[in-house]
């Protein structure tokens, strides 16, 4: 999968865990140089308290728009070091991938790929 905002990627991995929907990407996985450190937080009430990323692209700014969980609750532990993204970010597979999980469901179809924009 990959995840680009504003026409640039910003994190490209095969290795993804989904959690209710959403496709956590290992954090090995990020263009660092978008990522900016925030000070928001949330609580999960199965995963534990989640920190943000801003995301910044050619001068422009899209607020938390990365979350993970630096210590996610048991219940969690599959998504520990991982990634994921809203607010715009655009995600993108290919219609055939190796893991089933990844199937084109609730997605855009375009060109062979499956495109899904998360608010």
């Amino acid at each position: 999968m990959k995840a680009f905002w504003k026409g640039q990627l910003i994190a490209e991995s095969d290795d993804i865990v989904i959690v209710e929907d959403n496709p956590y990407f290992p954090a090995t996985s990020l263009n660092l140089q978008y990522f900016k450190s925030g000070n928001t937080t949330s609580i999960g009430p199965w995963k534990g308290t989640a920190s943000y990323y801003s995301i910044e692209v050619s001068g422009e700014v899209n607020n938390s728009a990365a979350w993970y969980y630096p210590a996610p609750k048991d219940a969690a532990k599959n998504i520990a070091g991982r990634i994921a993204f809203w607010r715009g970010v655009v995600i993108v597979s290919l219609l055939i991938n190796k893991n089933p999980a990844l199937a084109c469901h609730n997605t855009k179809t375009v060109g062979g790929y499956c495109m899904k924009i998360y608010k």
